[in-house]
């Protein structure tokens, strides 16, 4: 299980005896659907929403990621940004706009937004220079994730539907920032690492 919405819907991935993941649903009543994009050699459900339309990944026979949205009735979206490779679609609001990353050939990962009419905006968080990851997105279309730098610093950062980015880096966290989670009144969470290495807790409050 990794996620579940406000009526009760539960989403994730399991295993089989192959080793091969697929997706699955499970309803409130205990019902339990599972599920594969077509082609798909590995799914990941990642995100739902509350008209139970689920975000993820899954892999083709290249091994490429590609991402994903399955609508309650099992009908399925598959896109990737131009020149993607790998395309994780980690979350999706309630109007179905999905929030995740993706990289190229060069393996460095980007943000993306899509929005529910198949429109994909990339971009950077600014000073990125190893990778932005989109992991959260609320309501209002605020994105959160993190970004590593030019020295190898990972930091926070928001992302404002307008496209307005922010960077945040939590006190007392000199070797990471990495939010989570975002939710509907823009509070994030998350980890950070502390000098000795350790892993704490943080709440970023609005």
């Amino acid at each position: 299980p990794y996620c579940i919405n406000n009526s009760g819907t539960i989403a994730g991935s399991w295993t089989d005896s192959g080793g091969i993941s697929h997706g699955f649903a499970r309803a409130p009543d205990g019902t339990i659907t599972s599920f594969d994009p077509t082609g798909s050699t590995g799914t990941g459900a990642e995100a739902i929403n509350a008209s139970g339309d689920i975000a993820g990944l899954y892999y083709d026979s290249k091994r490429d990621g590609h991402g994903f949205v399955r609508e309650p009735d099992g009908t399925f979206v598959i896109f990737d940004p131009k020149q993607s490779i790998f395309t994780d679609a980690a979350a999706i609001d309630d109007s179905g706009t999905v929030a995740g990353f993706y990289h190229g050939k060069t393996e460095t990962q980007h943000g993306f937004v899509r929005a529910p009419d198949g429109t994909i905006t990339t971009f950077d968080a600014p000073n990125a220079a190893y990778g932005t990851y989109a992991v959260a997105i609320d309501k209002d279309g605020t994105t959160t994730g993190f970004y590593i730098d030019a020295k190898g610093s990972v930091l926070g950062f928001t992302r404002n539907a307008d496209g307005t980015i922010a960077a945040f880096h939590a006190p007392k966290a000199p070797n990471g920032t990495t939010p989570a989670a975002i939710q509907n009144r823009g509070a994030i969470t998350g980890s950070v690492q502390s000098k000795s290495f350790k892993y704490r807790g943080f709440l970023r409050i609005p």
